[in-house]
């Protein structure tokens, strides 16, 4: 009996210790490259996790981050991209400037008062994504939104 509880304890470890691993991996691979940093961050946009979209965003960045996309979570019911096209324009060992191109879809909710439909609006966007190297991990510095044409 007191070597199967052992035995337990050790498959439970190396349980743990394999999810860390694979955690970390994920990490690593979501700030890796500055164009896999922004196709994060649009994931994260897209489930509406401003948790997420902070741990990628640099300090210098956040409050006007969790102003912006806090209102703008309020106001729709599903975000949603298509047709990305990311292009990394410039990258020093510190900075790097992405270029994101994108059909945005934004859905608000309906309204139950008035029996109104929710409403659907795609249109085409550029945003240029300044980012910074930090702590071997690209964060996001700034965004400029732009719409696309």
């Amino acid at each position: 009996m007191r070597q199967s509880g052992w035995v337990m304890k050790a498959f439970a470890l190396s349980l743990l210790l394999l999810l860390l691993s694979l955690a970390s991996c994920r990490q690593a691979e979501t700030t890796a490259s500055p164009d896999a940093l922004v196709k994060s961050w649009l994931e994260a946009w897209k489930a509406m996790d401003l948790d997420q979209m902070l741990k990628m965003t640099a300090d210098s960045y956040k409050d006007e981050v969790q102003r912006f996309y806090s209102n703008e979570f309020k106001a729709y019911a599903k975000l949603d991209y298509q047709n990305l096209k990311l292009q990394v324009l410039k990258q020093t060992a510190d900075e790097a400037t992405v270029q994101a191109t994108f059909t945005a879809i934004l859905e608000s909710s309906s309204n139950p008062v008035f029996g109104e439909p929710s409403m659907v609006t795609q249109s085409p966007v550029v945003h240029l994504y300044q980012l910074v190297r930090e702590g071997g991990s690209w964060l996001v510095k700034s965004i400029t939104r732009q719409p696309g044409s």
